[in-house]
Order: structure tokens, then C-alpha cells, then sequence
């Protein structure tokens, strides 16, 4: 009997089974459908500006086809552009038909449509499997990597970094559909989601997601179960069939995004251009000829330079020609020195191969790379024509919420209802999606939740997952990009108007300039209308004159504080409405120019000049792109007088050289003033030496470089010009004094030999506080190397062994004609020039610095000194590219094996000579022997071993399992830059232990502590 009841009740669960199935076979049949169409479009922004977009819009279902999804743009603002929101009822599959209209007519430099470059799109929704998430990924291959050369300090030098090879990267990660011009009939794809957990979703593209998405393909998922006229909504249920966990009154969907409109533009660039490809990356080099072919190991046993072989990389006709060691006493002997191109070839899009064969030696291997060019939208990998911009540049301007950035002047189009829109109690449920790639922080001003009324709102759910226990409440939360949180909070009293929403986050301007705007909206319950506030109102664009215009001289205002804007009354942008009519024309161009954010350039023309001058201009501007308009006057600039101009009594200027004094900008004309505030400068050829054999040369801007036969006193006048070219009257006298030098005789030497001298350098001399310990007398008494001043106590260790300022006393290069420390070499736009003004500037008038002998300089014969040195030789290795140990015979120099680095040496107090000892370059590298032990008796400053009868000391034994971590310091700033991975040969690092040692070594915690803080200090 019992077996048969067991049958029984098997034979009745399997057909309610069955029926169960065939139940949830026939919902999944019907999955509720909406229409989806991405496509490109514009979005006007409330300066007036048009950003290029792409953006989904909603369309109708086919005839006959029914469905309880819904599709709508989350606003109705009219702009163009706006996201969109789908809802769906809980427990039924969701299906959206994707049409894909990202077609583009690709352009060529011409302006000629030579075809159409067609981009494909996919949908993610974040937080759910379906529409081919996780199936139906589209791989492709990865782009070009090009060989990486040093960029710093020397461009084109050093050590080459090839990139391994990559894997495929994913383009889609789901169902992938292509472009299609809208002209052309197409079938649209179905996506199917089965039935989607409720929640609130992030829906965007999963197709190169930083682009698409930045460019605006997302919206908003809603699963739910919505309220209606007799129930509350369920936005989540229980795991068990019961009461709803999360019932609510109304829900309001709030999107938060933003834009980047330089990112948007160069993208809408790229995908219209011909030779547009959609898996190409910018680079930063310019597809063309070789630079340089550095050799990575040099091999060894070559009798005979080895033939180089350059193959791949797209182009043709590049050679070179390798050179190999024949110094049998070198320690490079028989290796490969370099490669030299001989032929730089054309058309290389990629690094091509380098192999060095024959020669009767082996293991040589060489890597070359293209010229560094600039980053720009035509460099891209592959030797790709165009390709996207590169979205570690992205910087958002623009903020928005459900797609609206707010407006002052139409504050309504961000007043967002909640739905149902009237008779609602109880509470309401806020879906907060961040679209955004950056992070973003909600608050909702004045919500309260709960029945005691607690101020903020409570955290409900986060990406679609009810959180347990008690609700938190919060004013605020932290939303990282492409989050979603549902929070609750209570219907606002009758009568009350609407709730502020904000980011915390201060995303609340508009292009950089403009205030009150970016991510701020209001809630609307039961109608609930804006606050009346006076900031609530229409533009207003006031009139505005500017009396500044000087004939011959460009009018710039570049602060927007002083734009046209700034006397306005939201006003967020302008354009040109009326352009002046006395603007100056250069090349056909009208030189005035007015920029969105009020600041404006104007050049008058020769009207104003003319014997009967133009004494005004104007022009008209618009507001907010279709708003109120205003005039702004241009004037003459009052005439400043000559006497106006004004130059207080200059202090003598002391050089510490015989011969030479350089002082920078604003040099004299600090002294200078102009009564009505313009800008001054020397005024051309009014500056007069006294006195002959000297000469002296003034920068317009106060700066001058006097050189004069020997010691003495010397002076010149000059005069002061302001903007308006008025000369002053005054012609004040400029005294120099040049000491008499000291004699130093400084010789730079190789650091090897210390026989070759180095006759081409630059050298610094700064005085040495350092704590002077005389051998010869231990004791201090009275005041040994007294600073400025005097001493107020004897010198001591414990109070003046810190200190850190070396006053510098002079500096200069040295050498013969043509120096490279001189700075021989440089030009300004074809001109041969030195940079030695100051603050950067260059001037024509000389091919290089003077050489300045250190003998010249004044030293006090009772203080010490300390002279650093530069060879003019240092970077010969890196420019040739040489890695090898340094090669200083006749054909080491000219082919750049060899340089020096930097050099010093004391100069003991009354010394009158001074050699300097100069390392021979590429340097060695460094090792770093550390032995890390158990310290048991600190203070004696050694490690106590001993007390063993093998090769392990039980008496503070070696510490094993540890790693020594190197940080680069960034030159001393203490400020760490990271762990340096590779060496200056690009060979990764390496810590050689002693095996027979370090194993064995036991490991304590209180040991490792204070190993810990060892390795710190």
C-alpha cells in the first residue's frame, strides 16, 4: 500500500510539473518587446553649443504586436538628444529590437564622399545575462604596438621597449549589431533578457563602452511591478511567495551622465573621415621614416661588421650598416658597437624587424623605431587614416540629469514627476542610475523617510540587489561610475514645492564657466512645482563699452570675469550676432573673434590711424544661442601722457664675474611705472651705454646681458614705452659693477685616465656651508667661516650641521666656438639663437652664449666653495643611442660611445686652482649588496656573528622570506614616483640572494618588524 501511494503522488508531481513548464514555456514566448533604433544626433546645450551625439530613441511596435514594456525618453525637453527608460513587468522576459543607424559618410581631405564607414553596436544590461552577454562576444585582433624609445631626457635615445604580443581584445561584449545607413531597410535584432531580476538597471552599448557610451548610447532598465490605483508597486519580492519586501507609492527614474564635447567632436571627426578604422589606436608617432636602430645586445666573436637586414613595418628602402668593436684591448672587443642608418626609407606605419646576420659572430640583436610626432587624430596604429581619440584625455564639461544640464533661464525642463503624478501617499521610491565615467555623489535637499520623519533618504537597493537588514539612511551617497541605487523616501506634505537633487560631488557648472548648472533637478510628487526663486528667471544681456582699443595693437580680453558676460543675468554662452565693421583683415581673415564664454580678440584697422581716426566700433552678441541680444562699444583708449610714466631710482647691480652680468626679466623695468596701469617695455633704441668698449643688450622686457672688458663701474640709460607706444620722459641711469676676478684655474680631466682634457662644459659655483671639521684643529673657538653677518655664538656640530641653502655665486659654460654647453646649435624659426633671456625666451642676435671663464669670478678668499661641471659630451651616448660600456678612443668619440657626466669638486677657502675628475659615460650600473639580520645588539653599529661550528650563526643569524623594495625618488624630492621594473638597458630587475643562506634563516615577527623599519628609515 505505501508503495503505491509513493507512485501515486510521483505520477501527480511530475504533470503539475509538466504544467508548470509548459506554463513558464508559453511566458517565455511572449517575451514583452520594445523597438530600440541607435542612431547619431545633437544635443544644445543651454550656452547654445551643439554637441555631436549618438542616442537611442523608442519607435513603434510592428502591427499586431502587443506588449506591457514600455519605451520613452526619460525628458521632453526638446534639446535633441535625451535618454531613454524601458519598463517591464517583473517576471516576464524582455526582448528589445535593435536597429543600428551609426552610419557615417566618410569624407576625404577634399571634402569628397568617397564611401561610408558604418559602426557597429550592442546592448549591456549592466547587472542582468541576456542579449548575448557572455555568448556572443566580438573579438578582434590587437592594434599595432609600436616600439617604445626613452622620451626623456633625451628624445629618439636610449634603450628600446618592444611590446609583448597581445591576445584578441573583445569589441562587443555581446550580441553585436552592424551599421546601417538609415536609408537602407534592415531587419532589426532581437535581444532577449529572460526574465530579468526586478531592479534598476544601467542600459548602455557593449561596444567600445568608453566611446559609445560617452557618446551617449545608455538609459535606464526598470523591472517592477508598478502601483497602481489600488495597490502599492513591488519592487522587490520576497525569495518565498508572500508579502512584497519593498513596497512603494510612486517611482521617479533620475539619470546621471555627462559629456565631454572635445571627446564627442573628435570622435564625430574620425567616424567621418575616409580610412576611419573602428580597431585602430592613436599613437604618437607619424608614420613615415626610421629614426634610429638601437642595438639591444651586442653579441659577441665578430671579425667583420655584420649585414643588417630591416624587413615588415609597412614601408621600404630603409638600410643601415652595424659597427663592431676591433680594440682587442677593449672590453667590448669583437661586439657590435651600433647600427647606422644609412637609408631612412618611407611609409612605415609600424616598427619593422631588425635582424643582424653573418660577420662570424652570433647573438647580436638590434630593434628600431619610427620619429615621435605629435598625438594627433591622424596617427593612428595600423597606418589607419583615422581612428578613435584616445579616452584617458576624457574631460567632462557639461553635467546633466535625465539628460538635461540645468538652465536658470528654463528651470522647468528639470522637473522631473513621479509616476503616478497625483494622490499618492505613503512613499516614493528614487531609481538613481550614474551613465557617467566619472563618480558622482546624490543628494536630495529636504527629503525625509520613515515614519519618524529622519532627514535623507534610506538606501534600498544597489545595481539591482535589495540590501539587507535595516535600511540605512543617508543625506548622500557615493556612486562610482555605472552604478545604480534605490533609495525611498516619504511623499513631501501638501502644498510643499518641489525636492532638490544634486550632486555633492559639485558637478554644478556648464563648459568650465558657467554657474548654477550641470547635475541639479527637482523631484515633482502630486504636481509639486519649482520654488519661486528670483534665479528662476529668462536671460538678460546688458550693454557693454570698452574704451581700450589702441591703433596698431590687438585688444585681448581673455578673463571671462571682464568678458561680455560678466554684467549679464543668466547668460551661460554667446555668438556673434553683428560683427564690428573696423576690424583689420589679414589674409582675408577678419581679426576679431568672440569665444562662447564672453572673452573676445579685436585688431583695429588702419581707419584708426587715419587723419580723420575712427573713434568707435561695435558689435552684437546673442545669448544662449537663440536669446536676448546686446551691442558692445569699442573706444579709443585714453592717451597715457609722457610724464605719466614713471622710474623711481634704480640700485646699482653688483655682478660676481669681471666680465659678464645677466639679469632677467622685469630687471630694470621693475622700477617702472605707468600711472594709468598699461603694460611697459624698453622702449626700442633708447638704450645708450656709457662710455665705449662695452657693450650692453636690453630685452623689451627689462632684462639685459652687459659684457665689458674688465673691472669697474659702468652704466646706461634708457627709456620706458607703454602699450600705447608713449615714450616716457625720464632716462634713468643703470649703474653696474664688475669685480675683479679671482684667478681660479678650474681643469676637467676623465675620470679614468685623468690625463684627457675636457674643454667643453658648464659649471656652477655655489658657496659651501657645509659644517667645516678643520683636521688641524678639532676644537672650535671663536667664529670659523662666519655667515652674513657675523656670528652671535661659536659654531657647532649639533646647531649648524643641517644646513641646506648653497647660494649660488655664478654660473656660465666655458669652451671653444661652438660649444655645445653654449647652447651652439639652436634656432628660432630657421634663425640661429641663444635661450638665455629668461623664463624661455630666445633672442636672434647671438648664435650662443658668451663663454664665461670661471677664473673671472669674485670669490671671498675666507669662505669655501664648491664647483659642479657639465661636459658638453654627456649625452652623446644617449643621442646615439649607445648602451655599451664607454668607448672614449678617436672612433669611440665620433660615433657617441663615449660622454661624461657630471663632475665636482671643493674649493678649500683662498685656493686658486682646482681640478675636477668627470666619469666617462654610459656609467656602470650599480649593485646593492644588503645583508637584513636580526639586530639583537643595535647600538654597536655591526653585525655579531659567531657562536656556530658551520657555516649558520645562531648569534643574529640572516633573515629569509623577504623582498627589498626600491622606490625612485624622483631626483630627491622625496616624493616617490614608483618601483622602477626595468634597468637603463631594458632588462627587467633582479635581487640575487645566496641560496645556501637564506633558507634556512628563521623568520620572527618582532624581527621583521624592525626590519621593516630599517628598510624605511
Amino acid at each position: 500500500m505505501r508503495a503505491n501511494y509513493v507512485q501515486t503522488s510521483l505520477k501527480t508531481a511530475v504533470l503539475v510539473t509538466i504544467v508548470l513548464l509548459l506554463g513558464t514555456s508559453f511566458a517565455s514566448g511572449q517575451a514583452q518587446q520594445v523597438n530600440l533604433t541607435a542612431a547619431p544626433t545633437t544635443l544644445t546645450m543651454p550656452d547654445g553649443s551643439m554637441v555631436p551625439m549618438w542616442g537611442y530613441t523608442c519607435t513603434s511596435l510592428a502591427a499586431g504586436v502587443t506588449s506591457n514594456a514600455s519605451c520613452a525618453a526619460l525628458n521632453t525637453a526638446g534639446n535633441g538628444w535625451a535618454p531613454v527608460i524601458i519598463t517591464v513587468p517583473s517576471g516576464q522576459d524582455l526582448q528589445i529590437n535593435l536597429t543600428n543607424n551609426l552610419s557615417f559618410p566618410a569624407q576625404d581631405s577634399n571634402g569628397n564622399v568617397t564611401g561610408t564607414n558604418n559602426v557597429p553596436t550592442s546592448l549591456v544590461m549592466v547587472g542582468q545575462l541576456g542579449g548575448g552577454l557572455g555568448k556572443t562576444a566580438t573579438y578582434i585582433a590587437s592594434p599595432n604596438h609600436d616600439n617604445q624609445p626613452t622620451t626623456w631626457p633625451i628624445p629618439n635615445g636610449g634603450a628600446i621597449f618592444t611590446p609583448p604580443s597581445q591576445g584578441p581584445r573583445v569589441q562587443s561584449f555581446s550580441t553585436e549589431v552592424a551599421g546601417t545607413p538609415s536609408t537602407v531597410a534592415q531587419t532589426a535584432t532581437q535581444l532577449v533578457w529572460t526574465n530579468p531580476r526586478p531592479g534598476t538597471y544601467l542600459l548602455e552599448s557593449g561596444t567600445h563602452p568608453s566611446i559609445q557610451g560617452s557618446m551617449g548610447l545608455y538609459g535606464i532598465v526598470v523591472v517592477t511591478s508598478a502601483p497602481s490605483s489600488s495597490a502599492p508597486g513591488c519592487a522587490y519580492p520576497g525569495a518565498a511567495a508572500g508579502p512584497c519586501t519593498v513596497p512603494y507609492n510612486a517611482d521617479i527614474p533620475l539619470l546621471l551622465s555627462e559629456i565631454d564635447p572635445v571627446q564627442n567632436n573628435a570622435v564625430q571627426a574620425a567616424v567621418g573621415m575616409t580610412g576611419f578604422n573602428e580597431a585602430a589606436t592613436v599613437g604618437p608617432y607619424a608614420g613615415g621614416a626610421i629614426a634610429n636602430i638601437n642595438v639591444v645586445k651586442p653579441g659577441s666573436g665578430y671579425t667583420t661588421a655584420p649585414i643588417v637586414n630591416i624587413v615588415g613595418g609597412g614601408g621600404s628602402g630603409a638600410t643601415a650598416v652595424a659597427t663592431i668593436d676591433t680594440d682587442n684591448t677593449s672590453a667590448t672587443y669583437r661586439q657590435v658597437l651600433g647600427v647606422n642608418i644609412t637609408n631612412a626609407g618611407t611609409g612605415y606605419t609600424s616598427a619593422p624587424t631588425v635582424t643582424l646576420s653573418g660577420g662570424g659572430g652570433t647573438k647580436a640583436t638590434a630593434a628600431a623605431y619610427l620619429t615621435l610626432g605629435a598625438n594627433a587624430i591622424a596617427h593612428c596604429s595600423g597606418g589607419a587614416l583615422a581612428c578613435y581619440p584616445p579616452v584617458v584625455n576624457y574631460t567632462p564639461l557639461y553635467y546633466m540629469i535625465n539628460g538635461v544640464s540645468f538652465d536658470k533661464t528654463k528651470g522647468s525642463n528639470s522637473l522631473f514627476t513621479a509616476a503616478p503624478n497625483s494622490g499618492v501617499t505613503g512613499n516614493v521610491l528614487v531609481r538613481i542610475v550614474n551613465a557617467g565615467s566619472r563618480m558622482h555623489v546624490p543628494a536630495i535637499v529636504g527629503s525625509q523617510v520613515g515614519a519618524s520623519g529622519a532627514s535623507g533618504f534610506a538606501l534600498i537597493a544597489e545595481d539591482g540587489n535589495p540590501l539587507p537588514g535595516v535600511p540605512r539612511v543617508q543625506s548622500e551617497v557615493f556612486m562610482a561610475a555605472g552604478k545604480t541605487y534605490d533609495v525611498m523616501i516619504n511623499v513631501p506634505a501638501a502644498n510643499s514645492t518641489a525636492l532638490p537633487i544634486y550632486d555633492r560631488e559639485l558637478s554644478l557648472s556648464g563648459n568650465a564657466i558657467d554657474r548654477d548648472a550641470g547635475m541639479l533637478a527637482y523631484i515633482s510628487v502630486n504636481g509639486a512645482g519649482l520654488p519661486s526663486a528670483p534665479a528662476l528667471a529668462g536671460a538678460i544681456a546688458k550693454d557693454d563699452t570698452y574704451n581700450s582699443v589702441v591703433s596698431g595693437n590687438q585688444l585681448s580680453i581673455s578673463d571671462p570675469a571682464k568678458g561680455v558676460i560678466a554684467n549679464d543675468f543668466n547668460v551661460y554662452g554667446v555668438k556673434v550676432l553683428t560683427a564690428p565693421q573696423h576690424a583689420a583683415v589679414v589674409g582675408g581673415v577678419v581679426q576679431f573673434g568672440l569665444n562662447s564664454n564672453g572673452t573676445f580678440t579685436y585688431t583695429p584697422d588702419a581707419s584708426w590711424s587715419a587723419s580723420s581716426p575712427t573713434i568707435t566700433d561695435s558689435f552684437v552678441y546673442q545669448a544662449n544661442g537663440s536669446g536676448p541680444t546686446a551691442t558692445v562699444t569699442l573706444g579709443a583708449a585714453p592717451i597715457e601722457l609722457a610724464s605719466g610714466i614713471v622710474c623711481t631710482s634704480i640700485p646699482a647691480y653688483n655682478s660676481t664675474v669681471a666680465t659678464t652680468l645677466s639679469i632677467k626679466p622685469p630687471g630694470i623695468l621693475a622700477f617702472c611705472k605707468d600711472a594709468a596701469g598699461y603694460p611697459l617695455k624698453v622702449a626700442p633704441g633708447t638704450v645708450t651705454p656709457v662710455g665705449t668698449g662695452w657693450s650692453v643688450a636690453v630685452d623689451p622686457n627689462g632684462g639685459f646681458n652687459a659684457t665689458v672688458p674688465g673691472q669697474g663701474m659702468y652704466s646706461f640709460t634708457f627709456q620706458a614705452q607703454n602699450s600705447q607706444g608713449t615714450v616716457g620722459t625720464q632716462a634713468p641711469t643703470v649703474t653696474l659693477n664688475f669685480p675683479q676676478g679671482s684667478g681660479l684655474k678650474v681643469k676637467v680631466v676623465d675620470g679614468v685616465d685623468k690625463v684627457t682634457l675636457i674643454n667643453d662644459y658648464r659649471w656652477i659655483i655655489e658657496e659651501d656651508r657645509t659644517f667645516y671639521v678643520d683636521p688641524n684643529n678639532t676644537t672650535n673657538v671663536g667664529c670659523l667661516n662666519p655667515p652674513p653677518g657675523g656670528c652671535t655664538s661659536n659654531l657647532t656640530f649639533g646647531t649648524n650641521f643641517h644646513t641646506s641653502y648653497m647660494p649660488v655665486v655664478a654660473q656660465g659654460c666655458w669652451g671653444p666656438t661652438g660649444a655645445v654647453s653654449c647652447e651652439q646649435g639652436q634656432s628660432l624659426l630657421g634663425t640661429p639663437a641663444v635661450c638665455d633671456v629668461g623664463n624661455g625666451v630666445c633672442r636672434t642676435g647671438a648664435s650662443q652664449q658668451s663663454p664665461i671663464d670661471p677664473a673671472s669670478v669674485y670669490l671671498d678668499p675666507t669662505k669655501r666653495y664648491y664647483i659642479s661641471v657639465l661636459p658638453g659630451d654627456g649625452a652623446n651616448p644617449f643621442n646615439a643611442g649607445y648602451g655599451g660600456a664607454p668607448d672614449c678612443s678617436a672612433a669611440g668619440v665620433a660615433g657617441g660611445s663615449c660622454g661624461h657626466g657630471m663632475g665636482g669638486a671643493p674649493i678649500p677657502a683662498g685656493q686658486t686652482s682646482v681640478t675636477v675628475l668627470s666619469e666617462p659615460t654610459p656609467l656602470k650600473p650599480g649593485k646593492l649588496s644588503v645583508f637584513v639580520f636580526e639586530d639583537d645588539l643595535p647600538l654597536n653599529g655591526e653585525h655579531d656573528a659567531g657562536g656556530g661550528i658551520d657555516v649558520l650563526s645562531p648569534n643574529e643569524p640572516g633573515l629569509g622570506s623577504f623582498q627589498i623594495t626600491i622606490y625612485d625618488q624622483a631626483g630627491g624630492t622625496g616624493d616617490a614616483t614608483g618601483q622602477p621594473t626595468y634597468d637603463m638597458f631594458n632588462m627587467p630587475r633582479r635581487m640575487e640572494t645566496m641560496p645556501a643562506q637564506l633558507p634556512k634563516t628563521p623568520r620572527r615577527a618582532s624581527m621583521g618588524r624592525r626590519v621593516r623599519r630599517a628598510l624605511r628609515a
